[in-house]
C-alpha cells in the first residue's frame, strides 16, 4: 500500500473575510474551529497516513495546543510555517516531506471543512493511477472573460469547471513542479495543479461536491452553518 500524506493549508490571512480579525480557518462553527472540521475528515480517512499542517508562525502554538492536542488529531506529524502566498505555503508543506517515504501528497485548503472521505479517497486513487488529480464541480454560472471593463470572451460553459481541493499528486511530481516554478520565478499560482500543468503533466478531474465550499466571506459562513445543520440532522 502506498504511503499518503496530507498537507493542510491553514496559513491564509483571510483578507477577503469582512468584519473579523480572525483568519477564516480559525472562526468557529458550532463552537469548533473550521480547521478542526477539516482535520477531522483527514484524521478519519484510512488511506491518509499522516498530516502536515501549514500555518502562520504566530498561530503554531495555538494549532498545537488548541486544535491538534485538544481534538486528538494524532495523524498531524508536523506543523510548519507558511509563506506570504498560497504557493509558498504549499511549497513549504511539500518540502517538509522531502526526507520521508511518501508516495502521494494530498493538498487541501483548511477553509474547506465539508470535504468527504469519499472525495479524498477518489483523489488519492486518481493520483495513484494518473499521477495528478484535481477535485472539481461543473460550472453552473456563465463565466465571462474580460479585458479592463469590457467582455472579451464568454467560454462554453459545458467545458468549464469550478476547481476545489483536495488536489493529489505523486510526491516526486509535485515537488518537481514546485521547484520548476520557483526556478522560473512563477510565484503566484492559486493552486497546485497549475504548477503540474506547467511541466507538461496532465491532471485528472475527480468530481467533487457543491457542499465542498471554501469559506472566504461572511455569506459563506452562513451557508456553512446551514450545511453543518443539515449534516447533523442526517
Amino acid at each position: 500500500m502506498q504511503i499518503v500524506k496530507a498537507i493542510i493549508l491553514a496559513a491564509g490571512k483571510s483578507e477577503r473575510m469582512l468584519d473579523t480579525t480572525v483568519p477564516k480557518q480559525f472562526i468557529k462553527l458550532k463552537n469548533k474551529p473550521i480547521l478542526a472540521y477539516t482535520l477531522e475528515v483527514f484524521q478519519q480517512c484510512d488511506r491518509v497516513n499522516g498530516i502536515v499542517l501549514v500555518t502562520n508562525q504566530e498561530r503554531q502554538e495555538y494549532c498545537k495546543t488548541e486544535i491538534v492536542k485538544r481534538f486528538g488529531f494524532s495523524k498531524v506529524e508536523k506543523i510548519v510555517v507558511g509563506g506570504e502566498t498560497r504557493q509558498e505555503s504549499s511549497y513549504n508543506g511539500v518540502k517538509a516531506l522531502e526526507n520521508e517515504k511518501v508516495d502521494i501528497a494530498v493538498i487541501h485548503d483548511a477553509a474547506r471543512p465539508f470535504v468527504t472521505k469519499d472525495i479524498i479517497l477518489e483523489s488519492i486513487e486518481a493520483a495513484e493511477k494518473y499521477g495528478a488529480s484535481d477535485v472539481c464541480v461543473n460550472a453552473t454560472d456563465t463565466i465571462v472573460k474580460s479585458r479592463d471593463t469590457s467582455i472579451e470572451e464568454i467560454p462554453d460553459r459545458s467545458r468549464l469547471w469550478y476547481g476545489q481541493t483536495p488536489q493529489a499528486f505523486r510526491y516526486e511530481l509535485i515537488l518537481e513542479a514546485h521547484e520548476k516554478a520557483r526556478k522560473d520565478s512563477f510565484l503566484k499560482a492559486t493552486d497546485d495543479a497549475t504548477l503540474v500543468l506547467r511541466i507538461g503533466h496532465k491532471v485528472k478531474i475527480v468530481k467533487g461536491s457543491y457542499e465542498n465550499i471554501k469559506i472566504t466571506s461572511q455569506i459563506d459562513l452562513k451557508i456553512a452553518e446551514k450545511i453543518l445543520e443539515n449534516r447533523i440532522r442526517r
